[in-house]
């Protein structure tokens, strides 16, 4: 298969890859901190794009990978308190809705989980069309909760160097550019805080993706009904 039949998708990027290279970068400051390899030159990286991109694309992979794992195991840390939620009665509405559309008959003392009335309605929207607002709020969710990951391995790292001696990235072989502790110190903090706003940001998305999903099918259920019931007015005046 020629290159030029592999397509990149806004999720690939933003998910995937842009976090990637964030963690490409980790490895370069790392490798010349503490090794005296030069694999993840700088000027290497730069000559060889489409391995550093499938690097990449593994290294954005596995910072995704490790931020679902966090976001199963330690869920209170992404708990929006309440912020983004929908208003009780359209939330009651949304249920209402998926069990008539689903014909769900559940015993009295059983309710949907959030992950079921989610995955419901979002697989009504995709059945129905109503995806492409969808996409990006998911290529935007995964963005911030992939970049979240790797800003905070960039800020361990850099943070590290000041236990090597001299903080250095290798721009060419054997080349270096060294950086002073304060310099370190303030780019890890910088680095640290910019880690825990994507991670209010991927909140927000995540709940606006949620709420996208469950409003989207709530809309295109009402048209759908509304139709239904036109053409059976329009039967029976016939």
């Amino acid at each position: 298969m020629s290159l030029d039949k592999i397509t990149v998708t806004l999720y690939d990027l933003l998910g995937y890859l842009l976090p990637g290279y964030i963690l490409l970068l980790a490895c370069c400051i790392a490798e010349a901190s503490f090794w005296g390899s030069s694999l993840f030159a700088l000027s290497r990286i730069g000559r060889n794009p489409i391995l550093g991109a499938i690097v990449a694309y593994f290294l954005g992979q596995t910072s995704h990978g490790i931020a679902s794992l966090i976001k199963t195991k330690k869920y209170k840390l992404f708990d929006d308190r309440g912020r983004y939620r929908l208003n009780a009665e359209v939330s009651e509405r949304i249920v209402e809705a998926l069990k008539e559309t689903y014909a769900l008959k559940l015993e009295p003392d059983r309710q949907l989980s959030r992950i079921d009335i989610y995955l419901l309605a979002d697989s009504y929207v995709l059945a129905s069309g109503g995806y492409v607002e969808r996409d990006m709020l998911t290529a935007r969710e995964g963005f911030f909760k992939s970049s979240m990951i790797a800003l905070a391995a960039l800020a361990v790292t850099v943070f590290s160097t000041l236990f090597a001696g001299l903080a250095r990235v290798q721009v060419q072989p054997q080349n270096f550019m060294v950086a002073t502790r304060l310099s370190v110190v303030l780019l890890a903090v910088f680095l640290i805080a910019l880690s825990w706003l994507f991670r209010e940001r991927f909140i927000f998305f995540n709940r606006a993706k949620n709420n996208n999903a469950l409003l989207t099918f709530l809309a295109l259920r009402n048209v759908s009904a509304a139709k239904a019931n036109a053409a059976q007015s329009k039967a029976e005046k016939d």
